[in-house]
């Protein structure tokens, strides 16, 4: 223990330290106060009898501090890290004399943690190895993610791990780990909470944002007509989440803004009421956002310039930010805010314009192939737009994709969510449906194969656009994968991938499907227009989207942040289902000049690796549409077009096995005894997966491609969530 707090006076953290005898419960709860760290090492406790106990808290100078005195004294910065070392926190303990099995770990690691996330805890790590703690956290100053914090210690093992929910808090994901003994298995190190999270963004510093630098309306004399008739502002904390109050100031006599205070749930409304109607002008104003609590918040206080404009022209004929023209008969459309209470944690919608693209079209009957984890299919605000009747699971091969690990159900809510229903979140695709495709395992991963697999199905189930929130590195896009793209687009389905994360030492990996031909690449950005410092870059991203701290759906019927190019790339997809919508004649080409011909650039002029084209603005895509067959920006930019050979990188690949694609009149059985190997047909891919010893994938390989019978021969790569 004294090398973890090491570890955090190194970074920076003052550390309270509490030894026997002089640990009383008193002083610990005042040095508590706030704390982001907690970390205990001594007896766990059981409260009834072996083997199924009631388990929880800590012992302490002679005294016992049970779970409900915990929820009822202790009160931890929010998203505070939790560490313990005892028997029960893991799962096993010393009165344990065999193999307690995974259900019952499950429970006692459940019951360990459950009070410490009811006070609003991030991350629970339980361990009894000695240095484990020092080396969590310092994976986790070196930019880790908890998940990756905990998977990185030497005692963990893929093989023998268990991934599951947390019984009393299901959006809480819990992982279990064992050992080898004394002569039976025991659970001695757990993870529960949130994965994807990293210090950074668990206890961002709070910030305001989410807020316009200019406004501008516009009254028309001939049409005797004001748009908007006013403007909504929804003060937001882009930076821990917390919830901030705000008051605001106005500077002219010729609207008014209210309520004149309130919270970062709440917003307020810019209102023109007092200005001649009769005479062309210019009215200039502003009003100043304050944050009153906490004091000293960034970015406070902002100004947002206020301008409107009276003129002798009909709108008809006006372009500003909030009056959209169509590309072919110009027309102007109304912004739309939805109804849905969390609307204001949804800081990306102000960010790319939605509401002004809202205003012209929501996604009418169009359809979106989520190609995930899968999708709570019974989740409050989505389950509405879920087509249960033709989802489908192919990395189970079963007729439900209903999902195990959270991932596909966040995307899809950003994607399209139940939108103006009252409830929870809003989705880009306001009124488009949902299509669950689950490739991806609950660990998180799958193959490029059942990728390909689900390419063709949602094309031919009438996808008019295919969200994959997934990527690994593969040698370029195989053919097998680049023919199901290449099936899907000539169908006129518009592809989205998320371009990957990396960790500190820098995008190491080119992903795929992101680099396949007729793929738009999608990196992730701030709240500030910054690129994320975890979003991958290269020749393949083609536009940006926000990416962190991105509010939606959460398996078992709740919401939550999620950070990640994933969470990007459904931003992209709901933008293209409005827009497919809105032109029904577009093909994805036009579809994609429309996204990134029109998205605001953010760094160098024109196209560049780090955010492609710049990042999306809903509201210009539909207003102004393409500019030519296909995208302008990625012309002599030095990226490749959408028809170019993605460069060659090494790989992994899954053990034993080669899709092979075989030359009109050749027998697989010829092949499969010619190369010793099993083959299986893959009759949705019109090709066969061969099965060769582990180790001689790419010498196979190899001989395949030289073989002038094969027309095809590539290996199965994974893919995971990003």
């Amino acid at each position: 223990m004294d090398l973890a707090a090491a570890e955090l006076e190194a970074n920076g953290v003052t550390v309270h330290r509490f030894y026997t005898p002089e640990n009383d419960w008193e002083q610990i709860k005042r040095a508590a106060e706030g704390a982001h760290f907690l970390l205990y090492r001594g007896h766990g406790v059981y409260w009834s009898s072996m083997p199924t106990p009631t388990v929880g808290g800590f012992a302490l100078k002679g005294h016992l501090i049970s779970s409900d005195v915990i929820r009822q004294d202790l009160h931890l910065a929010s998203n505070a890290i939790v560490m313990l070392y005892g028997c029960f926190t893991a799962g096993t303990s010393s009165l344990d004399q065999t193999d307690i099995g995974v259900t019952e770990a499950r429970r006692r690691v459940g019951q360990y943690s459950d009070p410490f996330f009811d006070i609003g805890a991030a991350g629970y790590y339980a361990n009894w190895r000695g240095q484990a703690f020092q080396m969590f956290l310092s994976y986790l100053f070196d930019g880790a993610t908890l998940g990756e914090a905990y998977e990185r210690y030497f005692d963990f093992d893929p093989d023998t791990a268990h991934r599951t929910t947390h019984p009393d808090h299901p959006s809480t994901t819990l992982w279990l780990d064992k050992d080898y003994w004394s002569g039976y298995w025991q659970y001695n190190h757990a993870f529960v909470g949130q994965p994807d999270e990293t210090l950074e963004s668990l206890f961002a510093p709070p910030a305001l944002g989410n807020l316009a630098d200019d406004i501008s309306f516009t009254y028309s004399i001939p049409d005797d007509r004001l748009l908007p008739s006013a403007h909504q502002v929804t003060p937001s904390d882009v930076g821990s989440g917390a919830t901030l109050t705000w008051t605001i100031t106005a500077e002219g006599n010729w609207f008014t803004a209210a309520p004149a205070s309130g919270n970062t749930q709440a917003s307020f409304w810019i209102t023109p009421t007092a200005f001649a109607t009769d005479t062309a002008a210019t009215h200039t104003g502003a009003v100043t956002v304050t944050i009153v609590e906490p004091p000293e918040i960034e970015n406070s206080p902002h100004r947002i310039d206020l301008a409107l404009r009276v003129v002798n022209t009909p709108l008809n004929t006006v372009h500003l930010p909030l009056i959209q023209n169509d590309a072919g008969s110009p027309s102007v459309a109304t912004p739309r805010y939805p109804d849905d209470p969390d609307y204001s944690e949804q800081w990306a919608w102000e960010k790319v314009n939605a509401p002004g693209a809202w205003g012209a079209s929501t996604g009418q009957d169009i359809l979106i192939a989520i190609v995930d984890t899968g999708t709570d299919l019974d989740h409050p605000d989505l389950a509405e737009k879920v087509r249960t009747d033709i989802d489908w699971d192919f990395a189970n091969d079963d007729a439900s994709a209903d999902d195990d690990h959270g991932h596909g159900t966040h995307v899809a809510g950003t994607a399209a969510a139940v939108t103006n229903n009252g409830l929870g979140v809003s989705g880009m695709g306001w009124d488009a449906g949902i299509l669950p495709l689950k490739i991806l395992r609950a660990d998180g991963y799958g193959s490029d194969v059942d990728l390909a697999r689900a390419i063709r199905y949602a094309a031919d189930n009438g996808a008019g656009v295919i969200n994959m929130s997934l990527g690994g590195p593969s040698d370029g896009c195989p053919q097998y994968l680049q023919d199901a793209v290449d099936y899907a687009h000539a169908q006129g389905v518009v592809l989205v991938a998320a371009a990957g994360n990396h960790d500190s030492a820098g995008p190491t990996e080119v992903l795929c499907p992101a680099n396949c031909s007729h793929v738009l690449g999608i990196a992730a950005t701030e709240p500030d227009d910054s690129i994320a410092n975890y979003s991958n870059y290269g020749t393949y991203v083609s536009v940006a989207a926000p990416g962190s701290r991105i509010y939606s759906t959460l398996m078992g019927g709740g919401y939550g942040n999620k950070w990640g190019t994933s969470m990007a790339t459904p931003h992209v997809a709901g933008l293209a289902a409005l827009l497919r919508a809105h032109q029904p004649s577009y093909t994805p080409d036009q579809i994609a000049s429309a996204i990134l011909d029109n998205a605001e650039d953010l760094g160098t002029a024109g196209w560049d690796p780090h955010d492609g084209c710049g990042r999306i603005d809903a509201l210009q895509a539909l207003s102004v549409g393409a500019h030519s067959t296909s995208p302008v920006c990625l012309e002599g930019q030095g990226v490749q077009r959408m028809d170019a050979t993605p460069p060659s990188i090494r790989a992994q690949f899954i053990p034993g096995e080669i899709i092979v694609s075989l030359d009109p009149g050749t027998r697989a059985a010829e092949i499969s005894q010619h190369y010793d190997a099993s083959a299986e047909f893959l009759p949705a891919l019109d090709a066969w997966r061969l099965r060769v010893p582990a180790g001689q994938e790419e010498a196979t390989l190899a001989r395949l491609q030289a073989d002038p019978a094969v027309a095809h021969a590539d290996l199965n790569y994974p893919v995971s969530v990003q």
